[in-house]
């Protein structure tokens, strides 16, 4: 999803106290989309060009399509950051609000009036931005956001009364009266973030049953399953924090890790494509579901580059990794919640490479392969030799259980590995 931020914003400083016009860059930093909870951004300020700049008060102003928010609430918190002339950093934050009357699209957000008579005042309530400084100001959240759609912030350019302009204001110290100059302003883009869901379906050949089209929950029902994600270690190496309190409902299967590529085509989507990574878990019913073991997976802050195609790749423990073979759908319906979807389990044909890495139950149902107790992406003999036959007899959760029962036992070796050596997984 793409994001524009538009400013404008009419900033003065005082005539005659610097010999060039100033500039002052305005920007955002830590855009967040949270869908179902929130937008937010920390308002950013920057003296490019000439000595310092003084501000006084403010009003910034932005639009949103507000028809993307339930009941929507605004708050402005200072960072902190902002010092001024005489260096006192206890400046008042301001407020937000939403306009009035023709205006109820954009939302203001004023930093608190000063009007300056006196040389006290100035020093100590102006803002004082430090050439070649970021000024980090306020962290601006809308709540209310409820990710069905775009957003789609963008700063007031233009407008034709105080409630849609954005005027900010700046002063020096010049005799007989604090005068004021206008200020020369360059803007950069919003951040093009978002938080696409992925729609997954997935089968794990060793605890699926032909007879129910379901997989097994041995693991979750046996109390096995870790509470912290399992691929932190070789070769995943993943460093999110993704963990719960407690497994989250009895129909959990496994945790798997989940990346997204992004490239021109599928051969091309190798590692190098990464754009996201999670931990999930699997359902019995295939569904690769988020923390809380229902909704759809959620990738925060990724961003998918429309000139390009995106791929999901899943991983597990002791089963061939897979890519879908096309580029994931986007699918707004049944519900009406958007996400990109992958049903990989709908044949070979939706598996990248085919029966070379994955198979079919019943000539239907496509799914991992079990067997790789490595993990290194091929089913071997040393899958065999060196993680199932030493761990032959005992109990747990442990890579050389193919059929996920809690179990080493010979069924892992003589109904999976056995039937599976000599394949390697086919993602690039």
């Amino acid at each position: 999803m793409k994001f524009r931020l538009y400013i404008l914003l009419l900033l003065t400083s005082l005539a005659g106290w610097a010999q060039s016009t100033d500039r002052v860059d305005v920007g955002v930093q830590n855009y967040q989309e949270h869908p179902s909870g929130s937008v937010s951004f920390d308002l950013t300020l920057e003296c490019t060009l000439g000595d310092t700049v003084f501000i006084g008060f403010s009003d910034i102003v932005f639009s949103a399509d507000w028809t993307q928010f339930a009941n929507p609430t605004y708050t402005v918190t200072s960072l902190g950051n902002a010092t001024s002339r005489s260096g006192n950093t206890n400046l008042s934050t301001g407020w937000i609000r939403r306009g009035i009357q023709n205006n109820e699209d954009v939302l203001i957000y004023t930093l608190d009036p000063k009007f300056i008579e006196y040389q006290y005042q100035f020093n100590d309530n102006v803002i004082a931005l430090k050439k070649n400084v970021v000024v980090p100001l306020v962290h601006i959240e809308i709540a209310g956001y409820t990710g069905v759609a775009d957003p789609t912030l963008a700063f007031v350019e233009t407008g034709e009364s105080n409630e849609n302009i954005t005027n900010m204001y700046g002063f020096s110290t010049r005799t007989p009266k604090f005068e004021t100059e206008a200020v020369d302003l360059r803007f950069s883009d919003f951040p093009s973030l978002g938080s696409p869901r992925l729609d997954l379906t997935i089968m794990l050949e060793g605890p699926y049953n032909s007879s129910t089209g379901e997989m097994s929950t041995d693991l979750n029902s046996q109390g096995l399953l870790p509470l912290n994600n399992p691929y932190s270690g070789a070769p995943w190496n993943y460093t999110g924090g993704d963990s719960v309190t407690s497994i989250p409902n009895a129909d959990v299967v496994d945790w798997v890790l989940v990346e997204i590529r992004e490239s021109n085509a599928a051969n091309n989507a190798n590692s190098s494509s990464v754009i996201g990574t999670r931990a999930a878990f699997v359902l019995k019913d295939g569904s690769v579901v988020d923390m809380d073991g229902s909704s759809y997976l959620e990738f925060d802050n990724v961003e998918f580059d429309p000139s390009k195609r995106q791929f999901a790749v899943v991983y597990h423990r002791n089963h061939l990794a897979i890519m879908c073979a096309d580029s994931l759908d986007y699918v707004d319906t049944n519900p009406s919640e958007p996400r990109w979807e992958c049903d990989m389990t709908d044949g070979l044909h939706e598996i990248f490479g085919g029966n070379n890495g994955a198979k079919l139950s019943g000539g239907t149902v496509a799914m991992m392969m079990a067997g790789d107790g490595s993990s290194d992406g091929n089913i071997q003999n040393t899958d065999k030799l060196t993680t199932w036959l030493p761990f032959n007899g005992t109990s747990g959760y442990l890579y050389a259980d193919f059929n996920l029962n809690g179990q080493v036992q010979n069924d892992d070796s003589e109904l999976l590995w056995y039937d599976n050596n000599g394949k390697s997984s086919q993602v690039p």
